[in-house]
């Protein structure tokens, strides 16, 4: 399913730069976001959401601010590890 930026329900403040569905099913919705404020167009981040389908609206449940590649690598290092 490719979903169209513009059905995103995040902050009206922010500008989507690229998004990726990671799974969307009938009641929860993930997805990461390449994002920036409306003002702070230089102030890139990504960030991972994910949504629950209440009565017929898609409300944030929680979502994670990547500011720096340093940031995630680490973090990516960590969860690997993880799995292990």
């Amino acid at each position: 399913m490719i979903t169209k930026m513009s059905e995103y329900p995040i902050d009206e403040y922010l500008t989507i730069v690229s998004s990726t569905d990671i799974r969307k099913s009938g009641k929860w919705w993930t997805a990461v976001l390449k994002v920036y404020p409306k003002n702070k167009p230089n102030n890139i981040s990504i960030r991972i959401y994910r949504w629950q389908k209440r009565g017929d609206k898609w409300k944030k449940v929680s979502s994670f601010n990547i500011n720096r590649k340093d940031d995630w690598e680490k973090i990516k290092e960590v969860v690997d590890g993880m799995w292990q």
